[in-house]
Parts: C-alpha cells; structure tokens; sequence
C-alpha cells in the first residue's frame, strides 16, 4: 500500500479499525514517518477515543492520537488566529439550539409580513406537488400520494394534490364544504357504491367535482379513458336530472396555472359568497391543531438550516469579495443561489412559488441564527470545518501532516471531503489512507455522501483499492443472505465475504406473526427470547427497530431478562446499533407503511434538496441499514413481521427464495395468505379482515384514501385472491372459485335471462355507467353452487 491514494473496502467485521491501528504500527516501526506526521480521523468522540486507545494498547505509544473532523477544524483555526475560537452554546447543546430556533421562530411570528408566508406555506406549498399524469402505474400514483401524506388545512385527508388546493382555497375563503359526501339523491344499488362528489357547499348546495382531464380529453396513462369519460358524462346526466348544481375544474387547470383563479370565478357565477379568513384567524387554527403544524414547520426550517450550513453552500462559488459584504447583503445573496439551485430542479411556475416560499420563510431565521453567533463572536461546528479549509487553501495554515487516515470513511460529507483534499494537496508527499464500507453507508439525512467512496478515484485521483473480506463476527449463512439482498442494488460495489466461522442451517429466521397490539408484539418477542434462551446460556442479545418509539422500553427488558435469566438485553434504533455487535440479534417493526421498514416516510423536498444525491435504486439507503441489522449477529438473527402488512423486504426475503428459516415459529394459513393479497384497486394496500355491522369483510389497508372492499370466500370466510380469470380462495383446503369479468374485473354473477340462464358482470346496472359484459357459461369447477 505505497500509492498515495489508498481506498480499503472492509466488510462488516473485518476489523476495519484494527487496519487503521497496523497501519500506524507499519509507518512508525519502519520509520516513514514519524507521530507528529500521521493524523488519524474519526467521525465521534467516542469512536476516536477507541482509536487511540487501542493504539495505546496495541503499539505501545501515547504519541499518535485520533481526532475528530471538528477537532482538527479547532486545531487549525487556533494555530492561524492565535486564540482558539468560542464554540456556540447553540452547537453543543441541541436543546438550546431547538429553543433558540422556536424563540427566533415564535419572534418572526409577531411580524405582519411573515405571518403572511407562514399562511400562504400551509395553504398551497405545505405539500409537494402530484401531477396524476407523471406515473405509469396507479400504483406509483397512489404511493406518492401515501407518502406525502396530503392533510387539508381543514384537517381531512384527500386523494390528491389538486384536491387539496380546492379545499385549502375554500377554507381560505370562509366556505363551507364537505369533502367527497355522499350525493343527495340515492344512487347505489347492490352493484354500485353511492356517488359521492369531491365537494359539497351546504350553505349554496353546489357540488364541485374534479376531472383529471387534459384539454383534448386525455387521462392519465394507467386510467381507462373510454370509461372514466363515460362516467364524466353520467355524472353530468344526474346532476341535470336531479336539477343540481355542480361547478366542473380539470387538471388542464392547474398546469396551465389557472386553478384556483377560474374556481374563484365561477363559484362567484353560482352565487357562492366567500368571506376569507384573517391571516390571524389561521394561525390560531394551526396553533390549536392537534398535529402542531407550526412545531412541524419550526422543525423543517431548522433541519434546513443545519444542512445549509453543513453543505458549504454559505461561502460556495462565492468571491472573496462577495464574503466580506454586509451579513444582510451576503444572506440575501446566498438564498438567491439556494433558489437557483432549487429550481434546477423543480422546472414548473408551481414549483418555482414554491422554492420561493421556501426562501422567504428560511431567510429570517437564517439571518438571526448567524447574526446571533457574530454578535456573540462564536462559531457552531460547521464554520469549525469550513473556516478551516478557507485556511488550509488559503495557505494560511501549512500541514505538517503527511500520512492522513480516516475510519469509517462511507460518513463522509462533502465539507469533510474538502478539508481533506486541501490538507492533501499542500503536498506533494502526502498519502491519503481511508478505510470504510459502502454497504453500510447509511446517514445521507445527516449529509453523509455516498459518492466519495463508490467514485473514490473521481475526487482524489489515481487510488490503490485494497478489500477485506474475511469477516470474524457472522456465519456464512447472515453473510450470505445480507450480502445477497444489499448487492441487488447495482450501484454497491462487490465483495465477495469469507467467514472464519461456518455453519449448515439457515442463521437468519423469519417469525410470521398477525400483528396485534403493542401487547401482542411483545409477546411475540418474549416468544423469540425464549428459543434464543434454549440455544444458548449467557446469551448477549440486541432488539433492533427503525423508529425508538417502537422498541421495548427499559422496564419491559429488566422483565424479561429476570424471567429467563440468562439473557442480556439492549434496545436500540438500527442507525444506532452501526459498530455495535451482539450473540444474538432481533429485528422488530418489519411492517409496511409510513413508519415501518422500509420507512415510507420520506424527506421533505425542501430538506433532500440540500442533501447528497441520493441512488436510483428503490430504498437504496433503507437496503443498507437492513443489512447493517443482520449483521449485528454473531450467530443468528431473527426477523419478527406483521404478515396482516408485511414489509416489502420480508416479502422480497420469501418471494426470493432467499435461504432464511421460515418454520422455527410455525405459520397459520393467514400469515401465508396476507404476504400475497394485494388491493386490486389501488395496488399498495393489502386487504385486511375487518368486522362490519352484519358481518366480517375484506377492506383496503390503505384506507380512507381507497374504501375498497371484498368479501370473503362464500364457503370459509378466507381472503380471495385474483388469478387469471377468477378469484379463488386462499385457503389451501377450499379453494373455492368465482369467475371474474375480464372487461372491468368484478366478480360474474349467475343470473335468469328471457332466453336462458347466463353469467353477466356484477358491475351492470340498466342505465348510467355500466359493464354489459356476459357470456353462457364458465368452467364451475369449485364455484360456489356448481361442484
């Protein structure tokens, strides 16, 4: 390893710190360099105690120490300026930090013109933007509008971007309205559910309904055109039938940027008088609204704020000359690049606004925090590193450093990156030794850039890579498995993992469960404890969860440690468990949704925009953290899911064939069966039992957003599943079958006709929308009536 460049690959367990350690060890006993030559980096105090610790132990010398970035950073700006410089309050306390930004916030608050934003944020940019006719699939379509979780201010959920500028502009304007109630007239019959326009006006008995229609008529690519125009016109048939009144707005509409404008017009032709709110009026709402969307906002602008400064956009393609202009001039300045790039990437007058909105609500809050450390003469950790580039580039500063080391090197942000390559670049003797891991690359929310290490040659030139691949801690069964599923994303690089230790069963088992409450996943938890207990005295046992607040609490792990005694227990997030390795390890919360695993719960766009570049690949970063988990283990890992909503990477785990355990626990009929059944209709939920007034049925795990529902199998109450041409009882043995119309996918119906017995669709009615589909016979077998 004599190039200048040296990138080390290593494997979860492959003693990446140990390499660190040997190659000081290297350097000094041969004499290439001496201690006062060599800077070690790590990313944490603790973690660079470790380090030099174990030098301590291992070498023998107190000489050498381990440093943090932000360390260094104080190092080099003390050596330059001669005193060294006061740390913020607001840096080493992240509860200050909080208060001073919700104070700051709260003081902005009192101002006229930025209640003004506040208002305007929540009304039309609270949300991004959902164009219906940007997806291929439903699917994809109704995913978006999952994840974004779109809540009018009013507080009801809708079903879609438009939809919720109608009603944030109708509450805005002091209008009644109900969203989607049932229409006035009866109109379900046994076939059809009732007709339940988007918005209904009591005081002025309008109806508003909304077509996501271009001007030439098109839909969306993934809707039946032929059908959903067919029913545009019903509905315009019933209104005129029933003399009601029904104000028409279309897609076409907003992307030509008239929307709100047009429904302003001809809400004022149907006689609809609006009586907007004040300013002040909402903001009491949002103040007493039980979700705290001005908490919510305080927290986005102050996450903004942080990765703001942590990107180095502040000082960033900016002259000299440009720095030292008044701090009002500067900010205004720098928020004037922030929105050029915004808007590279968002293209659309709707988007634009709202970068812009963004903008004037940063600013201030921006500005007070920085004039708040100027006038106290401090500096937080970012400035610690970027003031410290300035200097080393500067040629301020002269390193004397000429072999710089880092650990865990896959953290690395791009001002980090840049202290590094200016430290290097001062000469020409000087080697660059990084050791990481790009498989558990795994804090891009924290600024983290992947890049640095997968395009390691790309930032810092001709590289010698170097791969360890014999890991100490897991069998080859975790390794294999974890190895498999993180590779699947095509951008990780490929190791090929040796394990010192081998086994020949499945070390990675998966307990299907039905979900239940918090006391039933308890339970099951005590379940899996149990089993590890009879394997193993003295077992060291991690329970792993995406979120904290779904981890057993402190009370709940001294119980179950003093009921089987021979078990000692940790609880943590999966982020937190990175470095840390157990006998055994437990996986929980493995469930699909907003909160589950992987998380649907996605970056605010205004907070991924100032974040790394994030990969293509579906969940790439969520794919690591996975693995990360299993790999904790030293000798099994198990996996505890809810199959009633089962993650999509248990389902990739069993579609897959990857070699886990599946029958250590036993699995019911059920638990196989909810892996399966998705909801026909949107195509993300799952259809879950429920209990109705008369009796039980199959509903969408998506709703309210989709109410659609199913009965059971007519002869054992079990969940059906569509196959091919008819719907079929998942139950193994019944099996019972009913066909289905393949021209709109409702169940057939065996029916009397004038010239004879036939099977027509469930879904025709004798006027209005309907499917007239029939045909005289179907293959009975197993349908219910014909065995």
């Amino acid at each position: 390893m004599g190039e200048e460049n040296n990138l080390v690959l290593a494997g979860a367990g492959s003693g990446k710190t140990s390499v660190m350690i040997g190659r000081t060890g290297y350097l000094l006993e041969s004499e290439q360099a001496t201690a006062d030559e060599i800077l070690m980096l790590a990313f944490g105090n603790k973690a660079a105690e470790e380090m030099s610790t174990r030098v301590l132990d291992k070498l023998n010398t107190d000489t050498v120490k381990a440093s943090t970035f932000h360390s260094l950073g104080q190092q080099i700006i003390t050596a330059v300026e001669g005193r060294k410089p006061s740390l913020s309050a607001l840096a080493t306390n992240t509860m200050a930090l909080d208060q001073f930004l919700e104070s700051s916030f709260n003081e902005l608050m009192s101002q006229d013109a930025y209640k003004a934003v506040v208002v305007r944020h929540f009304l039309y940019f609270r949300f991004e933007p959902i164009n219906p006719f940007a997806f291929n699939t439903l699917a994809d379509y109704n995913r978006a509008v999952k994840d974004n979780d779109l809540k009018a201010n009013q507080g009801e959920l809708v079903k879609g971007y438009q939809a919720l500028l109608i009603a944030n502009f109708l509450y805005k304007n002091g209008i009644e309205y109900q969203y989607e109630a049932k229409y006035e007239r009866q109109t379900k019959t046994l076939d059809f559910r009732q007709y339940q326009p988007d918005f209904y006006l009591p005081e002025f008995g309008v109806y508003i309904a909304h077509y996501d229609i271009d001007r030439d008529g098109n839909t969306a690519p993934y809707v039946d055109a032929a059908k959903y125009l067919e029913g545009i016109e019903w509905k315009r048939e019933l209104h005129e039938t029933n003399n009601t009144r029904c104000i028409e707005t279309f897609h076409y509409e907003w992307t030509e940027g008239k929307l709100l404008q047009q429904l302003e017009d001809k809400l004022s032709n149907f006689g609809v008088d609006s009586h907007p709110l004040s300013n002040d009026e909402i903001i009491a709402q949002l103040e007493s609204a039980e979700d705290r969307p001005l908490a919510e906002l305080c927290a986005l602008l102050g996450k903004m704020l942080k990765l703001f400064k942590a990107s180095n956009m502040n000082g960033e393609l900016f002259t000299p000359e440009e720095q030292t202009l008044a701090p009002t001039t500067f900010f205004q300045k720098i928020f004037e690049r922030i929105l050029r790039l915004l808007s590279n990437k968002h293209q659309t007058a709707n988007d634009l606004n709202r970068m812009k909105s963004a903008q004037q609500l940063m600013m201030p809050l921006y500005m007070m925090y920085e004039n708040h450390l100027l006038e106290n003469d401090d500096i937080d950790f970012d400035d610690m590193i970027i003031k410290a580039t300035q200097y080393v580039e500067n040629g301020d500063f002269t390193s004397p450093w000429k072999h710089i080391m880092v650990d865990e090197f896959q953290d690395i942000s791009s001002s980090r990156a840049d202290l590094i390559i200016a430290l290097r670049n001062q000469s020409k003797d000087c080697s660059l030794f990084c050791v990481g891991d790009d498989w558990q690359a795994i804090y891009r929310f924290a600024g983290s850039d992947l890049s640095y290490i997968t395009a390691f040659k790309k930032h810092f030139g001709v590289t010698q890579t170097t791969t360890l691949d014999m890991t100490f801690r897991f069998n080859n069964s975790i390794s294999d498995i974890a190895s498999s599923f993180v590779t699947r994303n095509p951008e990780q690089i490929e190791k090929d993992i040796s394990t010192f230790s081998q086994v020949s069963k499945p070390a990675v088992s998966l307990f299907r469960t039905n979900g239940g409450n918090e006391s039933q996943q308890l339970a099951n938890v005590e379940i899996v404890l149990k089993a590890i207990s009879a394997l193993k005295s003295e077992s060291t046992i991690l329970i792993l969860s995406r979120y904290s607040f779904t981890l057993p609490d402190t009370q709940i792990l001294e119980r179950f440690e003093k009921d089987l005694g021979n078990i000692h227990l940790t609880a943590m997030t999966m982020h937190a468990s990175k470095g840390k390795e157990a006998d055994f390890v437990i996986v929980m919360g493995l469930e699909d949704g907003k909160f589950g695993f992987p998380s649907e719960n996605q970056e605010h766009p205004l907070v991924d925009v100032l974040l790394p570049p994030s990969q293509a690949y579906p969940f790439a970063e969520e794919r690591r953290l996975f693995y990360v988990a299993i790999t904790r283990a030293k000798h099994r890992t198990y996996l505890i899911a809810d199959m009633k909503k089962p993650s999509s990477f248990i389902l990739e785990l069993i579609n897959e064939a990857y070699e886990i355990e599946l029958d250590e626990f036993g699995t019911s009929d059920a638990q196989l069966v909810h892996q399966s059944v998705h909801c026909p209709v949107c195509e993300i939920g799952s259809m879950m039992l429920r209990s109705g007034k008369h009796s039980d049925f199959y509903g969408c795990s998506g709703y309210p957003r989709c109410n659609h529902i199913e009965n059971g199998c007519q002869e054992c109450g079990a969940v059906m599943q569509r196959s091919g041409e008819r719907k079929v009882c998942t139950d193994a043995s019944c099996q019972v079958s009913v066909p289905i119309c393949p021209k709109c996918g409702a169940e057939l119906v065996y029916r009397k006709g004038r010239n004879g017995n036939f099977w027509g669709c469930k879904n025709y009615r004798s006027e209005g929308v309907s499917c007239g589909y029939s045909v005289s016979s179907v293959e009975t077998a197993k349908v219910k009536g014909f065995e």
